[in-house]
């Protein structure tokens, strides 16, 4: 049972690490993507080589781990919640306005979003740690500082796009909403004591 949730762990984590990889390699083919009718069968095939590139690369390694602790899937389960309330929030606004042509793109800043710019990544951060978390796996641990790294250019250009996008009305935005991932929760803490 154990190396099943070890190999689970595995697999799912590999899934969402690779999500801002494939998004920074993807992002930038999205008008030429948009004016093909099979846009999609370019995109999912790349992604599931992706991910075969990263199960195949980290294979021998998927059962070692840094800890077995089972106390650890209580923060897991935290970390799932909370990746879960995120994604209901967010309603999984994510790229198909890209991708779809003749669909207009708008600017979403309702909900959630009214206290972090970018929920979905959020979201997939903490889907991701819950897993490594969780399993204390090697892989998984790396595949997440590799996730951090691919993560913050992914965010970085969607940002200077949504800027070129939208303009004012996103600087505006930006400057209602200064966090990117994390709301300010120490910044509220500190206006209401003043």
């Amino acid at each position: 049972m154990y190396r099943t949730v070890l190999t689970l762990a595995w697999f799912v984590g590999t899934i969402y690490a690779t999500i801002p990889w494939f998004w920074l390699i993807v992002h930038p083919f999205a008008e030429r993507l948009r004016a093909r009718r099979s846009r999609y069968h370019i995109i999912i095939p790349a992604w599931f080589c992706m991910m075969a590139l990263v199960y195949f690369i980290t294979w021998p390694w998927r059962e070692a781990v840094l800890y077995h602790a089972p106390a650890t899937w209580l923060a897991a389960v935290f970390l799932f919640a909370t990746a879960i309330f995120i994604y209901h929030r967010s309603h999984l606004v994510m790229g198909r306005s890209e991708l779809v042509p003749g669909q207009e793109r708008r600017l979403v800043t309702g909900g959630i979003r009214q206290k972090i710019r970018h929920p979905i990544w959020l979201a997939h951060l903490c889907m991701l740690l819950a897993w490594t978390v969780g399993s204390g796996e090697v892989v998984l641990y790396g595949l997440t500082v590799f996730a951090l790294l691919t993560g913050w250019p992914m965010v970085r250009q969607e940002e200077a796009d949504l800027e070129r996008h939208f303009g004012d009305e996103y600087r505006t935005y930006k400057r209602a909403v200064p966090a990117a991932f994390m709301p300010r929760i120490f910044r509220l803490a500190k206006a209401r004591k003043l």
